[in-house]
């Protein structure tokens, strides 16, 4: 178990899931938006963890916010948690939800069919490399060793990961065209964040897709020493806190942005920004999604 904590477990939950609840929570704040045709969907494809493991998070925050921005007074929003893709764009379409926390691929998909959204902020977490000026990461390829040199040399092989919810996201945006990864490849999709490391090691998969999170603690594997990287990306945009234009107005728009960035600064909100190992939300607009949406919304 103690080389599970390096892939991001966190009180038996992975990081990702730490900070789902963490959004979660400051986007049922009920001084910027009311329950009903306001609702909140929370959608964090490949986190590893579910919206019970992420409770005591919400609990603890839920009382933080409650006190620091509603006094106490009104009730949150309805929370939606979804982990199917279908049943997000099902949700967005028939749901009408005011805000969203959304993977950068599903916003991009959006943005291509020109649904009226606006990124609000995303999540730095402790784990963002030192120096780091925002919440952008990169995605890595590895291999056992000796296994490729190149993404050319995966064709027809096996590709094992828990990012493979929307492929063309991969091969357009992560992998830049050098692979089509619905058909020059063999998928191997899972949940878990560490089951493509343990595939390739066992040489159950021949590859695995992975982000820097995952990618960092690789080192502290068992079997660590055996796998190498032959691809990273160029930087990708962070998952953003979204707003949806045509329900929600642009005064509760500016002030959940203002909440949540200044969240982590707060003499109450800090220590438990630290505990979930968040650095801190930062604001985010279209122009961090222009290069990506270039290549994800091309023919």
């Amino acid at each position: 178990m103690t080389w599970m904590r390096g892939i991001g477990l966190l009180a038996g939950m992975t990081l990702q899931a730490a900070v789902v609840a963490a959004v979660s929570v400051v986007l049922g704040l009920p001084a910027v938006a009311r329950a009903g045709e306001q609702d909140f969907l929370v959608y964090a494809p490949g986190m590893g963890a579910s919206a019970t493991q992420a409770r005591p998070y919400l609990d603890k925050f839920g009382a933080l916010l409650d006190k620091r921005v509603a006094g106490g007074k009104g009730g949150p929003a309805q929370l939606t948690f979804l982990e199917d893709g279908k049943q997000v764009a099902d949700f967005i379409d028939k749901r009408q939800p005011g805000y969203a926390l959304l993977p950068a691929s599903s916003y991009l998909e959006l943005a291509c069919r020109k649904v009226p959204v606006t990124p609000l902020a995303a999540v730095v977490l402790a784990t963002t490399a030192p120096g780091a000026a925002t919440a952008a990461g990169r995605y890595h390829v590895i291999v056992k060793s000796g296994g490729g040199a190149s993404l050319a040399d995966l064709k027809g092989k096996r590709l094992a990961s828990n990012h493979l919810q929307d492929l063309r996201y991969v091969s357009q945006v992560i992998l830049g065209g050098a692979l089509d990864v619905s058909k020059d490849v063999q998928l191997r999709p899972t949940s878990s964040p560490i089951s493509p490391f343990k595939w390739v090691d066992r040489g159950e998969a021949d590859a695995a897709l992975v982000d820097d999170a995952q990618l960092a603690s690789m080192k502290t594997l068992p079997f660590g020493q055996s796998l190498a990287v032959i691809f990273s990306s160029e930087p990708t945009p962070p998952s953003p806190i979204v707003s949806f234009d045509k329900v929600v107005k642009p005064a509760d728009r500016a002030a959940l942005r203002k909440a949540v960035i200044e969240l982590c600064d707060t003499t109450d909100g800090g220590p438990i920004c630290k505990e979930m190992q968040v650095k801190r939300f930062e604001a985010v607009d279209a122009k961090a999604y222009q290069a990506a949406s270039q290549r994800y919304c091309r023919p």
